[in-house]
């Protein structure tokens, strides 16, 4: 049986009492009147006796009914909302059926005359006589919309971002979660804008603003079937169902950016780095997908950016294998187990060691000392590389004072500087004043930074510090010069006193006539500004030769020493300069700074 809304109207609330007490209740009923019409219900009542509803007024002014028309069952369906019958008729259903005495709904109307769609609240509850038989529903209406319609606000405000009008974060998560519950297959799209930060810095936050919401445009055109969001800054993701093809949306998201983007009378040419990750490789929670799209992001933009890239498997086993070592190596670091060994430095023209460069061991307990190589994930660590600059200082301003207090020549200690050290605030201060404490002064002293320090945008940054080294007394020497950019505008904007030719154009030099011409050619510019000349990588008389002949300065490798703990020191300054090393192995190449 179907729910027909009726009026509780003025005397339909059962048979009238006796005549004498008739004014009592005409006044009762007169202030339930004026009380449902203050509060903004329209009542009804259905008789289940004789199938009869009544309406009241207010009931037919809000569901636009004809005075002229009668109450039938028919013509009320056609006002409430098709997708919201079934749960009307459930409703009452059970009411009639015994599982309930009443019901609370929230659902639509579709006006007859207007058109408009109107969300009501109602109540209705199931009347019984005193043998507990059911004989009439009475119930009541109220217009909602207004309540409906901020909370549809509130909702898509937080749902959305608002800039870009995408859904945020959280609510692209909750969708994502919501696809992965539903067990079907899916894929998930990352897209990251290349050098957007330019455009913050060269035009400001407003002008960037512009061209996130000119490339969500795009986006939204391109694709417009995909659960797309704004995830914060300037990355985006898309959401496919199965069937989605993340290959060809990332194509169509590249293409969309093809011609370029006009902000603040400025044209940009915008390009994009894509990851993509499928349910059937990635996994199916919502965690394991967003990793893995991640991982697929990051490939694309270490291969070279404004590609896209999809997850494979190894790309995880890759990043835990570096998580693995990260932990390990800190460990180690905190347990004292990573030290300085020192590569001499030699003059090619007298033999004498004018220095030392102090290069990162792991003195592994099982495996033995350990090269950068066996650690070089941790290299990409910002928090690892602060521990590990912190301990080759500390152990290296003792072992000089130790050779101090022997007698021992020693030269410059060449201590390399990461670029993640540049950022620390008043790194040269803190890195003289720590070996003041152990008596060794500046003089003694050599920084080595790479030209990513200065590249990267923070070459202001990178001048004040190499400043206040100049201003404290520490050389500065550049390392792995001709393997960067712009090495020569370096020289001249940058306060450096060495330049060191990488060990690439070492190698090759006995062999190959164009890299010897490359390496007389550095050692004579460098000598043109004023600039002393290092030669790393030298593993042959040859090679030696050659660089002497060519005017270089000093030279380091294996042909003059290996990298050597604390211990072999004073052995090896007791012997002659250029006394060949017993072990003429490759020292491996390593990352920048930490060789």
């Amino acid at each position: 049986m179907s729910l027909l809304p009726a009026v509780l109207a003025h005397g339909q609330f059962g048979h009238l009492p006796p005549t004498q007490e008739k004014d009592q209740n005409f006044l009762t009923e007169e202030r339930l009147r004026l009380a449902v019409e203050a509060s903004g219900l329209a009542v009804w009542e259905f008789d289940l006796a004789t199938g009869k509803p009544v309406w009241s007024r207010e009931l037919k002014l809000l569901m636009e009914w004809p005075e002229v028309l009668p109450v039938m069952d028919e013509v009320f369906w056609n006002i409430v909302h098709p997708e919201d019958r079934d749960i009307v008729v459930a409703a009452y259903d059970a009411m009639l059926g015994g599982d309930a005495q009443g019901y609370h709904l929230e659902y639509r109307y579709v006006l007859p005359l207007s058109g408009r769609t109107l969300w009501v609240a109602e109540w209705a509850r199931l009347v019984r006589d005193s043998d507990g038989l059911p004989i009439r529903v009475v119930g009541a209406v109220k217009d909602v919309s207004k309540r409906i319609e901020a909370e549809e606000r509130l909702r898509l405000a937080a749902e959305h971002d608002a800039l870009t009008g995408l859904y945020n974060r959280a609510a692209f998560k909750e969708r994502l979660r919501q696809a992965c519950d539903a067990g079907h297959e899916y894929s998930l799209v990352l897209v990251d804008l290349d050098d957007f930060k330019q455009v913050n810095d060269t035009l400001g936050h407003d002008a960037g603003d512009q061209l996130l919401l000119a490339v969500a445009k795009r986006f939204r055109a391109a694709c417009p079937d995909s659960t797309m969001a704004r995830l914060g800054g300037d990355e985006f993701a898309l959401l496919l169902e199965a069937g989605g093809d993340p290959d060809e949306v990332a194509g169509h998201l590249m293409n969309s950016l093809d011609s370029s983007l006009e902000i603040k009378s400025n044209r940009f040419a915008v390009h994009c780095s894509i990851g993509t990750a499928s349910s059937s490789v990635a996994g199916k929670s919502p965690e394991s997908l967003l990793r893995a799209a991640d991982l697929a992001l990051y490939a694309a933009k270490g291969a070279g950016r404004s590609r896209a890239a999809a997850f494979a498997p190894e790309m995880l086993a890759r990043v835990e294998r570096r998580s693995a070592v990260i932990a390990t190596f800190r460990e180690a670091v905190a347990l004292e187990q990573v030290e300085p060994h020192y590569q001499p430095k030699v003059d090619l023209r007298s033999g004498d060691v004018v220095g030392f460069e102090a290069l990162a061991r792991w003195v592994h307990p099982d495996r033995g000392t350990l090269t950068p190589q066996a650690f070089g994930d941790a290299f990409s660590d910002a928090t690892s590389m602060l521990a590990l600059g912190r301990a080759v200082c500390r152990r290296a301003a003792t072992d000089m004072r130790s050779w101090l207090d022997a007698g021992l020549r020693f030269g410059r200690v060449a201590i390399n500087i990461s670029p993640q050290g540049f950022a620390v605030p008043g790194i040269a201060e803190i890195f003289v004043a720590h070996f003041a404490e152990q008596g060794v002064g500046p003089e003694l002293l050599e920084v080595e930074i790479t030209e990513n320090v200065l590249v990267e945008g923070h070459a202001c940054q990178a001048a004040e510090v190499l400043r206040r080294f100049k201003e404290a007394g520490v050389q500065i020497a550049l390392d792995d010069f001709g393997t960067g950019y712009a090495s020569l505008i370096h020289l001249k904007r940058f306060p450096i006193d060495a330049i060191k030719i990488d060990r690439s154009f070492i190698a090759d030099m006995e062999r190959d006539r164009s890299d010897s011409a490359i390496v007389a050619g550095v050692i004579a510019m460098a000598h043109s500004v004023g600039l002393s000349v290092i030669a790393e990588g030298v593993e042959t008389d040859r090679q030696a030769a050659i660089l002497r002949e060519a005017g270089c300065d000093h030279a380091q490798g294996f042909l003059f020493g290996a990298p050597m703990p604390t211990v072999a020191i004073p052995g090896f300054r007791s012997n002659r300069p250029l006394d060949r090393a017993s072990s003429r192995g490759h020292e491996p190449r390593l990352p920048s700074g930490n060789r």
